[in-house]
């Protein structure tokens, strides 16, 4: 059976519990431990506008760590509790079974809600979407009568025959268990679905007294998720939701509704199982008023997200394995909102350039940007046996040839994404061109434009041919290194590493063209002069204006 929370890690746990339960609470302090449970949608009258539940739970993210555990992998087992007198529709079952397949099938992909809870950690790790189905059973045994059973009421949905308390379904689950041979622990989860007509309520503790918190009513549930302590189980109540659709279901039947509209209860499954990841023991991720990561996404604005396809009636946002289905979002912390799956990482390889044999070069993937979490590693492989790590990572290739260096990024919940780049390697040496001087201007070559790329490898022995171009208002004045001079063309011969610069002056001012931050010179004009003065050599005296001028003498041409 269950026993109550200890450890300094749970104290804020059971503070909150031990406390009256408010109506539309998520968790519950029961005589057996604690539960928690998805409430009924607010508003039950969806369908008409009429919102008839005003009770909503209210949470505080973000979801805070309290020290417990969370699942590292699960496997997900059904118990189909229906004896003589009580049956599943037709294909509710099989529907039931086969969305837990497809949830296994997809294990570890990032495309669905389960990719979400995968962020969320314990001392030793993350948790994960590491999903196997480990089966199911047809469970006949009868439902209890007088001691073990509750009293029977009607929900908003139906009227029950036969009602189980928490305590019962817990002996089943651990009976089932037994039975079967499957196991106990962290690992594994049992859901225990219950067919139309049946009811079940936990014992909830309030002000010192006892009152009975049941499914589908007013301020109950619409499924729960709990613990058995000795040993420890987890199991879920996974109850008829299509009886009650506004209070419990979703409306949308991406399934079809030949199987019992089992859409409906698909969702509450959900909730629970990524709770269950997050929060196995109740003693992990929840916010400072007890919700966890689904609770925080129940009866929000947006609920589901928006679709991914299908028509009204059958709008589906989530393509898990082979089916299509419309589940509830998820609580990210990531992005501190509710979410339908993770946004991958997007990793970007600079371009390396062409590469010699035996050169050391940076690859660096600092172009890479976050998804919804981020980056928590860079991960290497050049394409020849080497591998490295880090967002930036040296190499040099032994041999020539073309090869595919891959950049893998992990996220925070252990989703990777991958890109690649070509790379050549070649028996070459490399050039290396700069320039230096007052003035400006271009050197060109064979792949290379500098300023700009300003280094390339070519094979041993080719010759290269370099040209200098000068900005306007500069000269080229010539070249060093690598055995060029002059001003023409450089012709490099790649026999070894060659390093060449190339010098480029400023143009000194023209008469027209005041140097920069000067004044232009003023212009030629006839100065006067007194009469007795004489005039230089090739000027004479004239009359300008009234006044006595030397001006320059005309030269007469000869014929």
């Amino acid at each position: 059976m269950r026993s109550r929370v200890f450890g300094a890690s749970a104290i804020a746990l059971a503070a909150l519990a031990l406390v009256a339960a408010p109506a539309g609470a998520v968790v519950a302090n029961t005589p057996g431990g604690h539960v928690s449970y998805l409430p009924l949608n607010e508003a039950a009258g969806a369908h008409n506008g009429a919102v008839v539940r005003s009770t909503v739970p209210s949470g505080k993210p973000p979801l805070l760590y309290h020290g417990g555990p969370v699942m590292h992998s699960q496997t997900s087992y059904a118990i189909f509790w229906a004896p003589a007198g009580y049956s599943f529709p037709t294909g509710y079952a099989s529907a039931i079974t086969s969305y837990l397949e497809n949830v296994a099938a997809d294990s570890g992909k990032p495309s669905n809600v389960y990719s979400v809870s995968a962020q969320y950690t314990d001392e030793t790790g993350h948790a994960s979407y590491s999903d196997a189905y480990g089966g199911s059973v047809s469970d006949s045994d009868g439902y209890p009568t007088g001691s073990g059973a509750c009293p029977l009421y009607s929900g908003a949905g139906e009227s029950f025959t036969a009602c189980l308390t928490d305590e019962r379904i817990e002996e089943e689950v651990l009976a089932e268990v037994a039975a079967k041979g499957w196991p106990n622990g962290l690992g594994s989860e049992y859901y225990v679905v219950l067919p139309p007509e049946v009811g079940s309520c936990f014992e909830e503790e309030e002000g010192g007294e006892t009152e009975f918190f049941c499914f589908d009513t007013e301020e109950g549930f619409c499924a729960y998720h709990s613990i058995t302590r000795s040993p420890t189980t987890i199991y879920a109540n996974i109850s008829y939701s299509p009886g009650d659709v506004e209070g419990c279901g979703v409306g949308e039947y991406p399934s079809g509704p030949s199987n019992g509209n089992v859409d409906d209860t698909l969702s509450s499954l959900s909730h629970e199982a990524n709770e269950s990841i997050t929060d196995p023991t109740l003693e992990a991720w929840f916010d400072e008023k007890g919700f966890e990561n689904g609770d925080e996404c129940r009866n929000s604005s947006d609920d589901y997200g928006t679709p991914l396809g299908g028509l009204s009636g059958t709008l589906f946002n989530e393509s898990i394995g082979a089916g299509h289905y419309y589940l509830q979002q998820e609580w990210s912390n990531d992005v501190n909102d509710c979410v339908q799956r993770v946004k991958l990482p997007s990793p970007a390889i600079a371009d390396p350039g062409q590469l010699a044999v035996g050169q050391t070069t940076l690859f660096d993937a600092g172009g890479s940007a976050p998804g919804s979490g981020h980056i928590a590693s860079y991960g290497w492989n050049f394409g020849d046996g080497d591998t490295g790590s880090g967002k930036t990572a040296s190499h040099a290739f032994a041999t020539t040839g073309e090869f595919t260096v891959t950049l893998t990024l992990e996220d925070d919940g252990g989703f990777t994404k991958a890109t690649t780049r070509k790379v050549s390697v070649v028996n070459g040496h490399g050039l290396t061109v700069s320039t230096e001087g007052a003035g400006s201007g271009t050197v060109t070559g064979p792949g290379l434009s500098c300023p700009g790329t300003c280094s390339r490898i070519y094979p041993i022995g080719e010759s290269v041919t370099l040209t200098a171009t000068p900005a306007a208002g500069s000269a080229f004045a010539g070249w060093s290194g690598a055995g060029c001079s002059g001003t023409g063309s450089c012709e490099v011969t790649m026999s070894a590493e060659r390093a060449v610069t190339a010098t480029f002056t400023l143009l000194p001012p023209t008469a027209e063209s005041p140097p920069a931050g000067g004044t232009a010179p003023a212009p030629t004009v006839a100065r006067p002069v007194a009469r007795s003065a004489k005039c230089r050599k090739g000027f004479k005296k004239a009359k300008r204006h009234g006044k006595t001028v030397c001006v320059k003498k005309k030269h007469r041409k000869h014929h």
